[in-house]
C-alpha cells in the first residue's frame, strides 16, 4: 500500500513538472515578439538659436596699474609730498632724496665733458683754418721771417691787412682856434714836400688839452681824407681852415694813418705749405693768403671724439643716479601706504631730514580706473581662452550687480597643485566713476569662450559623428527618410550643436532608432518553490536562457 502510494506521488510530481515545463515553453514563445527591437522615431525641425559656453573662476581684485614706491639708494629725505590715500597726477613729485656724493659726481662729470667738447671744437676749428684767407681788401703787410716751411700755432700772426681807401691824420691846433672847428667841417690838407692839397673832414676834436714845446695850449683834431690813389700811410700833412685874417693852421705836421686795419692769424697749428702773396701787395677779401698742413690734427680729433663719447656715458650714468633721487607718480591714481603695511602708516617714520635706506617700500600708487582679476584656468580649457574674450564679473560685496570685463592676458606658465595644472587668465574690468570696485575684493569672472547667436542648431544627440564625418537622419518632404545625410557642424555646447551646412531652417531630422527589450521573466507567472515565480530549490534563478529560470531566481545549486 505504501509502495503504491509512493508511485502515485512520483507520477503526480512528474506530471506537474511536465505541465510546468510546457507552460514555460509556451510563455517563452509567446513573449518572443516582445523582445524584437521596436522603433520609436521622433522628428524635430532645424531651428535658429544661440550657443554659448563659459569658464569661471574666483579670485581677489587687483589694480591693473600699480607701482610700488621704493627707495632706490641710501639717502636723506629732502622733500616729502606723500600722505595716506593721496590722489596724484602723472609726473607729480612724490619724494626727493639728497645724496651729496651722487650730485657732486654728476657736476664733475659734466665739467669734464664740457672741457673735452671745447677742446674738440678748437681742433675742428683748426681743421677748418688750414687755409688762411683775407678777411677784407687792402694792403698786406706780412710778419717778418715768415715763409713756406715755417711752423705756426693758431695764435701766430701771419700779417696785417690795411684799408687804403681812407686815411686819418691827427693835427694839433691852438686851443683858441680848435674850439671854432666842428665835426664834419672841411680842412685843407697840404702834403709836405709836394704841391698837393687834399680836402679832409673833421671827424673829432679832442677834449684833452696839451702843451707844445713853447708851452702853448693845443688840442688834437682828427681829420679823415679819402685816398684818390695818390696818398699812402706815413705821408706828413699840415692842415688849415679859412684864409686871410681868418686863417687857422695846425701848429705842426702829422703823418697819415690807416683808418681800418685787421690782423691775419694762422688760427691753426701746423706748417706753412704755401704763401700766395708777398709783403706790401694788395689783396681782396676772400683771397687765399697761405695754406697750412698738420698730419696729427685729424688723429687728435678722432681721439678727442672718443674721449667725449666715453665721458658722455659717465655723465649719463651720473645723471640717471641723480634722477633716481626724485621719485614721481608713474600715472594718475591714488597713493596708499597700506600697500607697504596695512596696520601701520610707514610714512610716520620718514619726515624731511630723516635717513632712509635703499629698498624701503613706502607704499604704492594704484590706478583704480581699471581693476583686474586673475583666475585659474584648467589646462584642458586653456586653448579655449583667448585675449579679447568678454567676461561678466560679479563681486561678493556688491550684490545684484555685474560688471563687464575682457581677457587681457593668458599665462604661458602653469602651476601644478595635487596633479592638476592651471594657468592664470587676467580679466580687466573698467571701474565705475565712484570706484565701487576696491582692491582685494573677492570676485568671480565668467569668461564666455563661445557665444554665437542666430545660428542653426540641433540637439547634440541627433547628430552622429564617425571618423570626422557628421550625419543625421533626414526626413524628406515626401515622408521618406534619408539615413546618414552628411552635414558640417560648428561650435557645440553640452546640449546643442551648430549646423554650418547640409541643412536649412525648417528641415526635419529623425532621432536615431532606439531598441527596447522585455524579458520573459517579467511575464512569467506561477509559483515554483524557491522564489517569486522562480524554479524549485536546487535550480539557478535570474532571467537567463535555457533551463528552469525566473525573475525571482533564488538559490545557487549546492
Amino acid at each position: 500500500m505504501s509502495v503504491s502510494r509512493k508511485k502515485k506521488w512520483i507520477i503526480i510530481v512528474l506530471a506537474a513538472m511536465l505541465c510546468g515545463a510546457g507552460t514555460y515553453y509556451y510563455i517563452q514563445n509567446k513573449a518572443q515578439p516582445a523582445t524584437a527591437a521596436t522603433q520609436q522615431q521622433t522628428a524635430m525641425k532645424v531651428s535658429k538659436g544661440a550657443i554659448s559656453s563659459s569658464i569661471s573662476g574666483t579670485s581677489q581684485l587687483d589694480a591693473k596699474d600699480k607701482q610700488n614706491i621704493v627707495i632706490p639708494v641710501d639717502g636723506i629725505i629732502k622733500t616729502m609730498n606723500l600722505t595716506q590715500n593721496q590722489p596724484v597726477k602723472k609726473g607729480d613729485v612724490l619724494l626727493e632724496l639728497s645724496v651729496p656724493s651722487t650730485e657732486t659726481n654728476l657736476k664733475e662729470a659734466q665739467v669734464t665733458l664740457q672741457q673735452l667738447e671745447k677742446e674738440l671744437a678748437e681742433l675742428q676749428s683748426e681743421q677748418n683754418h688750414m687755409s688762411v684767407s683775407a678777411t677784407m681788401s687792402g694792403k698786406l703787410t706780412l710778419t717778418a721771417n715768415l715763409d713756406a716751411g715755417s711752423q705756426v700755432s693758431k695764435t701766430t700772426k701771419i700779417g696785417t691787412i690795411s684799408d687804403t681807401s681812407q686815411f686819418k691824420v691827427k693835427l694839433p691846433f691852438p686851443l683858441q682856434d680848435a674850439v671854432q672847428l666842428q665835426k664834419g667841417g672841411n680842412v685843407e690838407l697840404s702834403v709836405d714836400g709836394y704841391l698837393l692839397t687834399k680836402v679832409g673832414t673833421v671827424s673829432s676834436v679832442s677834449r684833452e688839452i696839451k702843451a707844445d714845446a713853447n708851452g702853448n695850449k693845443i688840442v688834437d683834431v682828427e681829420v679823415l681824407v679819402t685816398n684818390d690813389g695818390t696818398l699812402s700811410a706815413g705821408l706828413k700833412m699840415k692842415g688849415s681852415v679859412g684864409s686871410g685874417d681868418s686863417l687857422i693852421e695846425s701848429t705842426e705836421q702829422a703823418a697819415l694813418e690807416y683808418v681800418r686795419t685787421t690782423p691775419v692769424f694762422a688760427e691753426a697749428g701746423g706748417t706753412i705749405k704755401t704763401m700766395k702773396f708777398k709783403d706790401g701787395e694788395t689783396v681782396k677779401q676772400g683771397d687765399l693768403i697761405a695754406s697750412l698742413f698738420n698730419d696729427d690734427l685729424q688723429q687728435n680729433i678722432v681721439s678727442k671724439q672718443a674721449a667725449i663719447e666715453s665721458q658722455q656715458i659717465k655723465v649719463d650714468d651720473a645723471q640717471q643716479k641723480v634722477n633716481q633721487l626724485t621719485i614721481t607718480a608713474p600715472f594718475d591714481g591714488v597713493f596708499s601706504a597700506d600697500f607697504a603695511n596695512s596696520k601701520s602708516n610707514v610714512l610716520r617714520n620718514y619726515p624731511v631730514g630723516a635717513q632712509i635706506t635703499a629698498n624701503t617700500t613706502l607704499g604704492a600708487v594704484a590706478s583704480l580706473s581699471t581693476m583686474q582679476l586673475a583666475i585659474a584656468v584648467d589646462e584642458l580649457d586653456l586653448t579655449s581662452v583667448k585675449v579679447g574674450q568678454k567676461a561678466v564679473v560679479k563681486v561678493d560685496a556688491i550684490s545684484g550687480k555685474s560688471f563687464e570685463g575682457e581677457v587681457t592676458s593668458v599665462s604661458n606658465v602653469g602651476t601644478t597643485t595635487n596633479g592638476v595644472t592651471t594657468y592664470d587668465a587676467v580679466v580687466s574690468i573698467p571701474n565705475s566713476a565712484s570706484n565701487e570696485l576696491k582692491y582685494a575684493m573677492t570676485a568671480t569672472a565668467e569668461i564666455y569662450i563661445q557665444d554665437k547667436k542666430d545660428i542653426l542648431v540641433l540637439p547634440i544627440q541627433v547628430v552622429t559623428t564617425t571618423r570626422g564625418k557628421s550625419t543625421v537622419t533626414l526626413k524628406k518632404a515626401d515622408g521618406t527618410v534619408e539615413e546618414q545625410h552628411e552635414i558640417k557642424t560648428g561650435i557645440r555646447s553640452k546640449t546643442q550643436v551648430e549646423i554650418v551646412s547640409g541643412l536649412a531652417e525648417g528641415d526635419e531630422v529623425v532621432m536615431p532608432t532606439r531598441k527596447a527589450t522585455t524579458t520573459t521573466g517579467q511575464q512569467q507567472t506561477g509559483g515554483f518553490p524557491g522564489g517569486e515565480g522562480g524554479p524549485p530549490a536546487g535550480f539557478q534563478g535570474g532571467g537567463g536562457n535555457g533551463g528552469f529560470q525566473g525573475q525571482g531566481g533564488g538559490g545557487t545549486r549546492q
